[in-house]
């Protein structure tokens, strides 16, 4: 066998793991590597019941929740490296003789392609203590969404930034979410954003800005937030079309011509040229596509808000993310043949 996940769990079972179930599959957690994964080159890790009870490479991010309940961020385990002790990672709460482990399965690093959950709370159960135990993963939490657990409720609230801002016990109000995807939107094979969220990875490099919606046009990369496209909450969310219809003048009044006015001179000073031309400024789209299409603006992320309109970068800018294509993106440039350059130089 030359598949390096099916080497990795094997090797989990030489160093003591048992499988990894979901449902009525003894192999069905595929969020890590004791579940089954028949491919290769996937960068995936051991999930949190297995990291918590057995392998003891994070016990100093453990947190005890059994009796005292959580109110804090959570990390994923490639960002070890990077943070303190401070900083947790794995929530342990005991129930009579079974654990529950809840983890941040965050999609980066060495666990950027788990086989399911990328970017979910995980809540895991498997029996008490550190022995040789199956685990069995009983949910994947999106922001906002809360796990009804023996004695009290997991709750996955927010992202907040790097990490995961998490609950045990009651709830707070869940906020309300930064992008929204295009109301309505499906591609040409009428499957909408959820069927990206499941076969692609987040920003959907493989097929953002393939199978556009055969009547507007509208790519993956435009409708769908996980796709790094979508419309900021509280923007309107119809399907935007490729180009807006032209109203029918009607007739009006004839304009007067100016009786005794004198004109206007000119001013002393040139104003400055606007880089998208006209009167639009560039945070005046509200869509990708009409961004994207309006000369001097790109769709992109600026650090701590939504994705949005923004006066674009120029090539100069754009070349440092030369090589790295999701990155490129990301920021609004153009990326080919693995140089990434401004989109409107």
């Amino acid at each position: 066998m030359t598949d390096v996940t099916v080497q990795m769990h094997e090797i989990g079972h030489n160093i003591g793991l048992a499988h990894s179930g979901e449902g009525s599959q003894s192999y069905g957690d595929t969020s890590g590597c004791m579940g089954a994964l028949w491919d290769d080159d996937r960068n995936i890790c051991f999930n949190g019941a297995k990291n918590g009870a057995q392998l003891g490479w994070y016990d100093d991010r453990i947190v005890d929740v059994s009796t005292s309940g959580y109110d804090g961020l959570i990390y994923g385990i490639a960002d070890y490296g990077t943070t303190t002790a401070t900083e947790k990672m794995l929530l342990k709460m005991s129930v009579g003789g079974t654990d529950y482990w809840i983890s941040y399965n965050k999609a980066t690093g060495v666990n950027s392609q788990p086989g399911e959950g990328a970017n979910t709370v995980m809540v895991h159960s498997r029996s008490g203590g550190s022995g040789y135990a199956e685990s069995s993963l009983l949910a994947k939490l999106s922001p906002g969404q809360s796990y009804t657990g023996p004695t009290t409720d997991v709750t996955f609230a927010s992202v907040n930034g790097d990490a995961a801002y998490v609950v045990i016990g009651e709830a707070p109000p869940t906020p309300a979410p930064d992008c929204v995807d295009v109301a309505g939107w499906t591609d040409s094979y009428g499957d909408g954003c959820e069927w990206y969220e499941t076969y692609d990875e987040p920003g959907c490099p493989s097929y953002g800005e393939m199978w556009s919606n055969p009547t507007t046009g509208v790519t993956p990369g435009e409708a769908c937030c996980y796709c790094d496209g979508g419309v900021p909450n509280g923007s309107p969310v119809a399907a935007p079309t490729s180009s807006a219809p032209v109203a029918t003048p009607t007739s009006s009044a004839p304009v007067a011509a100016p009786t005794t006015s004198a004109p206007t001179a000119s001013p002393t000073a040139s104003p400055s040229a606007s880089p998208i031309g006209g009167s639009v400024e560039c945070p005046d789209l509200p869509t990708k596509s009409e961004c994207n299409n309006e000369g001097g603006c790109s769709w992109r992320k600026v650090r701590g808000s939504p994705k949005a309109c923004y006066d674009a970068f120029d090539t100069q800018k754009c070349s440092k993310w030369d090589g790295t294509k999701r990155k490129c993106k990301k920021k609004g440039c153009v990326f080919s043949d693995a140089l990434c350059t401004g989109r409107w130089d």
